[in-house]
């Protein structure tokens, strides 16, 4: 399959499914995952996608597009790591990362939607359905280390390089509140 080809075929793919992973786009088209690389980063130059740690992401991922810095630290937003927290007054709290979103949201549980991002696809889930990687090796943006993932299976495999512990929605709360300090007030 000719280059061109290629790359258009995994642009249609991101436009069905938000996110991909290089490793899903070598299975695919039978090719090395060098090549797909080589196809992102060719992508990513002509601004049709974002590059994520071990793949691609539509551009358009954030909903709160005119919101391009974190509510809580005011870091640039970067599509894949992103939170959103809809609250009952219609209003959008964008974060950075999960770290960021989770501080948030413990401030002021009171939300119609908790969305964060899943590290592998990029795309949106509901906070109480994620699986948390807490305290790993791995230190995408602010501390500490929070990282978001739709699968239980996931998430374990990223644990196993990186350590930390699994966590639900309640656990990670808990943990963000003992390791800043709070008192539960």
């Amino acid at each position: 399959m000719k280059r061109e080809v290629r790359q258009r075929e995994i642009l249609t793919l991101l436009d069905r499914e938000s996110g991909v992973s290089a490793g899903d786009l070598a299975q695919r088209f039978q090719v090395s995952r060098m090549t797909i690389h080589r196809d992102l980063r060719s992508l990513l130059k002509q601004g049709l996608l974002l590059r994520i740690q071990g793949g691609a992401v539509t551009k358009g991922l954030v909903r709160a597009a005119t919101k391009n810095h974190c509510s809580a630290c005011r870091r640039r937003l970067l599509p894949h790591q992103c939170c959103e927290i809809l609250r009952a007054d219609g209003s959008l709290d964008v974060a950075c990362c999960t770290a960021c979103g989770l501080r948030q949201f413990s401030v002021q549980p009171a939300a119609e939607q908790f969305l964060v991002g899943d590290q592998v696809s990029g795309r949106m889930l509901p906070a109480e359905d994620a699986y948390f990687l807490v305290n790993s090796l791995a230190s995408p943006c602010c501390q500490p280390s929070f990282l978001s993932f739709a699968s239980e299976s996931e998430v374990a495999l990223f644990q196993a390089g990186f350590g930390g512990s699994i966590a639900r929605l309640d656990e990670a709360l808990e943990f963000l509140r003992v390791a800043e300090g709070l008192n539960g007030t």
